[in-house]
């Protein structure tokens, strides 16, 4: 069975989910609302390190690997609101995308054919929720660094578009890779910025495959970039030590 990829994966979590909760949808958690201040230039995507151990955790092994608040600081905690960055929502009918080359990217977006065998999240806040970090970790088997080419490649082919959805809202993304050290057998750091009518919202992202592992990292309101790197290096350290 086919793994759905790294990238498609994130992308979805982002046009699906986070818009949609900055929008102020009905329910929603108070969301974080700093956007990141420190200046990064692009870079390539990480060069894969192939780990040492092929890697298949079960779903006890998966929940024990999440992050922890210690991991990003001292003084966070599990946010308890039910914000959740991973959230799916049901599309509203077919939207367009200019440039119409770009519209493959959103099909694989949308097209998800692949239940994991192993699957935990958790979302960690500073306490009053200005700042968010959420990780997910999904045992897919299956997972290569290929996918981590494809998000690198969406990237390139796509780094500004624009969505038109069936109520006629336009919203702008802009896509920019992000420096992040290269983590497990491949990964691949942006920051996905979305702009319409009534929101702007930034949200920084690393996804990393390691065996059939497959984390994805979101910060939302962070504006230290080193904390990216710091909770990456963190999630592969306990999901190969768990």
């Amino acid at each position: 069975m086919r793994s759905r990829p790294l990238a498609l994966a994130a992308l979805s979590l982002v046009l699906l989910g986070t818009t949609t909760a900055c929008a102020g949808g009905s329910g929603a958690a108070a969301e974080p609302t700093a956007t990141r201040t420190t200046t990064t230039t692009p870079s390539a995507t990480s060069t894969p390190t192939a780990t040492t151990e092929h890697l298949s955790l079960t779903q006890a092994q998966v929940e024990a690997a999440l992050l922890h608040p210690t991991d990003v600081a001292a003084d966070w905690v599990v946010e308890a609101t039910g914000f959740d960055l991973f959230a799916e929502e049901e599309s509203t009918g077919p939207s367009t995308v200019e440039p119409a080359a770009c519209q493959p990217v959103l099909d694989a977006i949308e097209a998800d054919d692949v239940t994991p065998t192993a699957t935990a999240k958790v979302h960690l806040t500073n306490g009053d929720t200005t700042q968010l970090v959420a990780e997910q970790v999904e045992t897919v088997p299956g997972t290569s660094a290929a996918d981590i080419a494809a998000m690198a490649t969406a990237i390139a082919a796509c780094p500004t578009f624009t969505e038109t959805d069936a109520d006629g809202v336009v919203t702008a993304f802009e896509l920019v890779t992000l420096p992040v050290p290269s983590l497990g057998d491949g990964s691949v750091a942006f920051a996905l910025t979305g702009t319409s009518e009534d929101f702007e919202a930034e949200i920084d992202a690393v996804l990393i495959a390691a065996g059939d592992e497959q984390i994805t990292l979101l910060t939302l309101g962070v504006t230290d970039a080193s904390v990216l790197t710091q909770v990456a290096g963190a999630a592969v350290a306990k999901v190969q030590g768990v």
